[in-house]
């Protein structure tokens, strides 16, 4: 009695599944320039390029906006920007090096959590994570904060001056050319 002939499905699994000497084949370890570093200096110089593109799209929008803010308004606004990506920045370098261990503080269910070969983590992917986590954040956030200042605009509420600075830079003007003492 002959056998029957193979099916397509068994045909198909039987291309696609890896067999044990294909499992078995170990690769080949990464050299030691290949891994990851937050603060080495191709690192340093990507993050360096990223911020000045962040500060240069800024100027671009300035230039862009009809009426234009008074560059000391503008430059306010800005440095509140600034200010706070860095902090985040810095925060989440710290974050990812406390996690991976860089810092000499190590635990076991991060080691394990890390990755790696031998629970080895990676101090790179710690901080892909945060930087999700921070950006699925603020992107919630953001749109709660659109939803309700659509809601405060559409009940006309006259006494949200959003964006008007020109009270305050009066009333600096008048301090310092009449000084209270």
């Amino acid at each position: 009695m002959a056998a029957p002939p193979p099916s397509l499905t068994s045909t198909l699994l039987a291309l696609t599944t890896p067999t044990a000497t294909a499992l078995a084949v170990p690769h080949p370890p990464l050299p030691p320039h290949a891994e990851c570093q937050l603060l080495g200096p191709f690192a340093l110089l990507v993050q360096l390029a990223l911020g000045g593109l962040a500060l240069l799209a800024l100027v671009y929008k300035r230039w862009r906006e009809r009426p234009q803010r008074p560059v000391k308004v503008w430059a306010f606004d800005v440095s509140k920007q600034v200010v706070g990506s860095v902090l985040v920045h810095v925060a989440n370098l710290v974050m990812s090096m406390l996690s991976s261990g860089e810092f000499g503080v190590t635990l076991e269910t991060v080691a394990k959590l890390g990755g790696g070969e031998g629970g080895e983590s990676n101090s790179c992917s710690f901080y892909f994570l945060n930087l999700l986590i921070d950006v699925s954040i603020c992107l919630f956030s953001s749109c709660g904060s659109a939803i309700g200042d659509w809601r405060l605009t559409r009940r006309r509420m006259e006494s949200m001056e959003m964006g008007r600075h020109t009270k305050a830079i009066e009333r600096q003007r008048e301090t310092i050319a009449n000084p209270p003492y």
